[in-house]
Order: structure tokens, then C-alpha cells, then sequence
């Protein structure tokens, strides 16, 4: 079973020290992340009494822990200053979230196996229900941490630059038309996984315009599909 301790208590001892990393450390990982039952324990509470607005120390998270009946679970508040003593500063802490994340992801993975498994092996499945059971298993892995990789503003701007040059360049892979010119000049057509949303009150015309648009597409020579929830 993949886990690490000692990172998981340099976690909590690095937020005890300071409180103000948990925003930091909740873009990462959360309680379920962890694997030892009373790390679970302080980290909620730690959590629960950001949320609420308390102020954090190892007075205040002992008091928390004894009110809730945990105290004593967790080891005490002797253990709660051991994490603290042996974390040689919050320097790191994020470094240490990224352990325990990748861990987690890790047990997971084996924990899917096994239902893939099990799922393998059932006699009240049929194939394609099988099949279906397992992309949703490998489906729910797909990882992505709590908080995507900061870039750096300056960057994203000479990339949107960049494509929307592209667009007006024979270096650009122009977008598939949908026959309205104002929007077609507004985003330069559709692209490759494209999600677009058409939203209006009832009776506006959202199924007309959205029919009209398969329509230009399929003129095209391209293939369209359509589901239809509401219509008979």
C-alpha cells in the first residue's frame, strides 16, 4: 500500500506553524488524501476550523480535538507537538502535499484494479456493461490536481495571441463554419472539442438556431449527430 507518514505529518506540523498555507495546501490535496486515520482526523479539523472563521494553534486545535471527543484518539496533545518539533519549517510544505497527492493517486489506482477485476470476473455483467464499468473506472483516475499549474499571465496572453493570428493566417487551421457570418468572424468557427452553450428562455429559438447550425455543418460534407432530450 502506497503511503507516506512522515510527509503526512510534516503537513499538519508545517500548518499548525502556519495556519495561513492551508489555502495553499487545500489546492492539492484533502482529507481523504491521507491515509493515516488520525492525520484524517486533525487535517478536517484543521479544515473545519478555517472554514469557520478560529484562529489556528496548537491550544486552539487541542481544544477543538477534546470537544469533539478526538483527543485522545489522535495521541493527544503530545503528539500534536511532536508534529510540530519535528517539522523543520513550512518551506516545504507544498513539496509534501504533492507526496501525499501522488500516493493517494497511487492507492487508488490498485484499488481500481482490483474492482476492474472483480468486474472482469462477474456473471451478471455482459460484455458491454463489462466494458463500460471499467472506462469508468479509469475514468474517475484521471488525475488532476485541485489547483491546475499556475501560468504565468504573460505567457497565456502571447499564446491566445498567437492562435488568434493563426486564425487570420494561412498558418492557422481555420474553424469549421456554422453559417453565421457574425459568429463565425466573432470565434473563427468551431474547434476540435468545442464546447458551446446555447442558453435563452423558453421559446426564443435555441433549437432552431442550433439545427440550423448541424445544418451549415453538414453542408460542408461533414458528419453531424443529434441528440434531442425534449422533442418527440
Amino acid at each position: 500500500m502506497k503511503f507516506s507518514i512522515e510527509a503526512e505529518q510534516a503537513i499538519i506540523g508545517c500548518l499548525l506553524q502556519s495556519p495561513n498555507r492551508l489555502d495553499d495546501v487545500q489546492e492539492i490535496i484533502g482529507e481523504s488524501d491521507f491515509y493515516n486515520v488520525d492525520h484524517k482526523t486533525i487535517y478536517s479539523a484543521l479544515e473545519r476550523m478555517a472554514s469557520a472563521g478560529g484562529a489556528i494553534d496548537v491550544l486552539t486545535v487541542t481544544d477543538y480535538l477534546m470537544a469533539a471527543g478526538d483527543l485522545d484518539k489522535i495521541g493527544g496533545v503530545g503528539y500534536l507537538v511532536e508534529l510540530i518539533n519535528n517539522t523543520s519549517g513550512v518551506a516545504n510544505v507544498m513539496t509534501y502535499a504533492r507526496i501525499v497527492s501522488d500516493r493517494a493517486v497511487e492507492r487508488r489506482i490498485a484499488e481500481a484494479g482490483q474492482r476492474v477485476y472483480e468486474i472482469a470476473e462477474s456473471d451478471g455483467m455482459g460484455l458491454d456493461e463489462k466494458l463500460n464499468a471499467v472506462h469508468g473506472e479509469f475514468s474517475a483516475l484521471e488525475r488532476s490536481d485541485r489547483a491546475s499549474e499556475v501560468i504565468d499571465f504573460n505567457d497565456l496572453l502571447k499564446a491566445e495571441i498567437q492562435d488568434i493570428d493563426g486564425r487570420f493566417t494561412k498558418s492557422g487551421k481555420p474553424g469549421l463554419k456554422i453559417g453565421f457570418y457574425a459568429l463565425d468572424a466573432r470565434f473563427g468557427g468551431i474547434e476540435d472539442t468545442d464546447l458551446w452553450v446555447l442558453a435563452a428562455r423558453p421559446g426564443m429559438g435555441k433549437t432552431a438556431l442550433a439545427l440550423n447550425m448541424a445544418y451549415n455543418v453538414a453542408l460542408q460534407g461533414k458528419e453531424v449527430l443529434i441528440f434531442s432530450l425534449e422533442m418527440s
